[in-house]
């Protein structure tokens, strides 16, 4: 006989287990019929509890479920800023600050679980506006600059014109006697252009006018002077008026920068950029300088001994003039050296008694043996330059190739 419990062999008259003291045989079955009602009730009693947790767990898992279906089906709203940036943006005057809006919502919302619609619709509709505005810019300017040419391309005619027969010398419009000319200050003319250019136009545009003004320019080539206020003593744009003949031309060479002068011509085109242009008739006040175009070389052919200064000053004063004197001349100018081209291509002097002046003399090293000179020399020497006098202009001053230094 062996044990129901832990199945030790038993003696056939045993009543207990003596390995784990279970009682055996009639004995124990007698104890499996009492005490199995009890555990079939414990039984029930734990299915029990599991079955209502499982009611519960149900429970909660609906509640769950019914929350995750909530925030699911619940939609989004735009944000304040990104509906004020949409509205804004659709207006072109406002669409700046329509796009200011957006970015700062997307860059400052963009985690506060709205939608931001508004703030990308709002840079999409500014960046159309840009590439329109862009395009009708391009398209305006386009406009401009054929007109521009167009104006151009008949002031080229004009002065063909008025060239001789010959082709040689470029003579000066014949004047109606019968023509009134508008007396106008330049100060008046610029005040208009400022306060309203469409207007200005209006007034002065293909008008025969007598302006008086301050002579603030005279181009080397002879080509046109300018007049501005004389009270803007920076003032930069001006009536510019273009030399008609060798006649005016030789009047402007008795002119001087700085001069008070009036004359009389008709009004070609006006611009808030770049102020008036003038075709002029006549010019008062300066008579025709005879020996306008002949330079101060002595009769042998020999050099213009100057200084840096003089030079500077006649340019300063009269480029035309001084082109006139100096260009394809031979000159001796003394000056203080000012800077040396560290590629050995040139040097520049300026005027001993100016240290400031902005026109500068650009002497060109032509030879190993200028350059080998110009290697003992130092910034701020005086030197003498012998050479010939290749270009000047009103801006860049003079050009001479150096032949000597001494």
């Amino acid at each position: 006989m062996f044990c129901q419990k832990c199945g030790n062999q038993l003696a056939d008259h045993a009543a207990f287990c003596p390995n784990c003291g279970s009682m055996v045989g009639a004995d124990a079955q007698t104890e499996n019929a009492f005490s199995q009602p009890v555990n079939d009730a414990q039984q029930g009693a734990q299915n029990g509890q599991q079955w209502g947790n499982a009611q519960q767990g149900v429970h909660l898992n609906g509640q769950q479920y019914e929350s995750t279906t909530q925030g699911k089906h619940e939609k989004k709203k735009n944000s304040g800023l990104s509906t004020a940036a949409a509205l804004l943006s659709i207006f072109g005057c406002t669409a700046i600050i329509g796009l200011i809006l957006a970015i700062v919502d997307l860059v400052k919302n963009k985690d506060d679980g709205k939608k931001h619609t508004g703030s990308y619709f709002a840079i999409i509709i500014t960046v159309v506006y840009v590439v329109v505005l862009i395009a009708a810019s391009g398209g305006n300017t386009n406009d401009s600059k054929s007109t521009q040419k167009a104006q151009e391309a008949a002031r080229v005619q004009q002065d063909e014109n008025q060239t001789d027969a010959a082709g040689e010398t470029e003579t000066a419009p014949e004047i109606d006697e019968t023509i009134e000319y508008t007396a106008v200050h330049v100060s008046q003319m610029m005040n208009e252009l400022n306060s309203n250019a469409m207007k200005a136009q209006e007034t002065y545009m293909d008008q025969y006018l007598e302006i008086t003004g301050k002579l603030s320019n005279i181009d080397a080539s002879g080509s046109y002077i300018s007049l501005t206020d004389e009270n803007d003593e920076y003032a930069i744009v001006g009536v510019q008026c273009y030399i008609k003949g060798d006649a005016q031309k030789s009047q402007v060479m008795n002119m001087k920068d700085g001069d008070m002068i009036t004359l009389r011509g008709i009004c070609t085109q006006v611009g808030e950029v770049m102020g008036y242009s003038l075709d002029i008739h006549s010019i008062d006040g300066y008579d025709e300088d005879t020996s306008a175009g002949e330079s101060d070389n002595d009769a042998s052919g020999g050099a213009i001994t100057c200084t840096a200064s003089e030079m500077v000053n006649d340019l300063n004063e009269n480029a035309m003039k001084a082109q006139g004197k100096y260009r394809d001349c031979k000159v001796v100018v003394t000056g203080k050296l000012s800077n040396i081209d560290a590629s050995g291509e040139y040097i520049s002097i300026e005027p001993e008694d100016d240290p400031y002046s902005f026109t500068s003399i650009q002497c060109y090293i032509k030879s190993d043996n200028i350059k080998n000179k110009v290697m003992n020399l130092s910034i701020g020497d005086t030197i003498t330059i012998t050479g010939q006098c290749i270009d000047v202009g009103e801006v860049l001053g003079y050009s001479i190739n150096i032949e000597e230094i001494e």
